[in-house]
């Protein structure tokens, strides 16, 4: 999605959370929003989910 602006387009079209935000911040800066802020942030935290899934995998196997 970060790369393809297209498929973030529509996803902001679609989607009702991505109508709020661009009923309330309009498209370019909803668009400018997504891809410096909330989708490294989710990725961010997807890794972080998985680091301590593994971690306590580690600690209860150990």
């Amino acid at each position: 999605m970060i790369r393809n602006e297209s498929k973030l387009e529509s996803y902001l079209h679609n989607s009702s959370k991505g109508k709020l935000w661009v009923k309330k911040f309009g498209i370019e800066k909803t668009k400018k929003l997504t891809q410096k802020y909330f989708l490294p942030i989710g990725s961010l935290i997807s890794v972080l989910l998985m680091f301590f899934g593994v971690w306590n995998l580690v600690l209860l196997l150990g």
